[in-house]
């Protein structure tokens, strides 16, 4: 019988624990799916993020003055252009998926709405997942859809992503400036940027959505190595770069709640003391991806006026959204 009262009070205290951290999360990211056990909810993510691409509009999508269209050159990729004819600026964006999985439609809304706002074609790069080829393969892909970008005629780039795809942009950043051909801008959601996240404390983070452990499925697939210990490949980890003299300007957002808060801080600090402009936009109580879900509500309307702000300062668009 104690040791029955022993059990039924451990799974007690867990409980009570799991419903206050229930309660950091923002109100409109909150759903009961949050507290349905992880395994169910990663199987489904996985069944989302293998569905086909869809080759027709979305429900909602009439009227917008936005056209979205597959290309293929060596990966998959949406292209969603708007009604103004082009200049020479375009937007090169990443989905989110923890390197090992994810499509290029997933990000369709978010993308569509960059490219009404900006009035600027949003090109939604597929690349390779690290389950079947790990690094240097994505940013292979990622190197290619850029210069794709430039035979189209596009001078000025705007490189973007969540999640797994902002530390996919954070990389390519880094590659095309150490080559002398430095992005216009970066727009980086929720990056993941830092292996080394597995080794350190994160005290009430990463409870929700993306965990420890799908991180260390994440980057373990893409570094083929032990994440967090020993040296990487250069441009694998964008974190671990040393000089972060002569990047490109960045508007970084994450939710207080997110595994990757404590990195993404960090980064955008490691580019601000570096002379690199630099904007951080934190979610208040926002949990990882959630900003995908619940655009329509008031903190992430919030973050896209930041944004839109932050991008109307380096002149990629004329005014801020009021």
């Amino acid at each position: 019988m104690g040791k029955a009262w022993v059990v039924a009070g451990v799974a007690a205290a867990v409980v009570v624990h799991r419903i206050e951290q229930y309660r950091a999360v923002d109100a409109d990211a909150r759903s009961a799916g949050l507290l349905v056990p992880r395994v169910r909810r990663n199987a489904q993510v996985l069944t989302e993020a293998l569905r086909p691409t869809p080759t027709g509009p979305r429900p909602g999508w009439a009227g917008d003055g936005v056209r979205t269209e597959n290309i293929e050159q060596h990966t998959q990729a949406r292209y969603h252009t708007p009604e103004r004819e082009p200049g020479d600026t375009a937007v090169l964006w990443f989905h989110g998926g923890g390197l090992v999985m994810g499509t290029p439609d997933s990000n369709d809304n978010v993308c569509r709405q960059l490219a009404r706002d900006l009035g600027v074609p949003v090109l939604a790069a597929g690349y390779r997942l690290a389950g079947q080829a790990p690094f240097p393969a994505a940013l292979d892909d990622a190197v290619g859809w850029h210069d794709y970008l430039v035979t189209q005629g596009f001078r000025r780039i705007i490189v973007g992503g969540t999640s797994a795809g902002g530390g996919i942009a954070a990389a390519l950043a880094q590659l095309l400036v150490d080559a002398g051909r430095p992005p216009a801008f970066q727009i980086l959601i929720h990056p993941m940027l830092d292996d080394r996240t597995q080794l350190r404390p994160t005290p009430g983070r990463g409870v929700f959505a993306w965990n420890k452990l799908n991180n260390h499925v994440g980057w373990s697939a893409y570094l083929r190595s032990r994440p967090g210990r020993g040296a990487k490949p250069r441009y694998a980890v964008p974190a671990r770069r040393d000089n972060y003299e002569g990047l490109p300007p960045a508007f970084i957002s994450v939710g207080s709640q997110d595994l990757f808060f404590d990195e993404d801080v960090r980064y955008a600090n490691s580019l601000i003391d570096a002379g690199v402009w630099a904007r951080l936009h934190v979610v208040v109580g926002g949990i990882h991806g959630d900003i995908m879900e619940h655009w329509a509500s008031a903190p992430y309307q919030q973050l896209w006026r930041s944004l839109l702000g932050a991008l109307a300062e380096h002149g990629v668009v004329q005014e801020k959204l009021r």
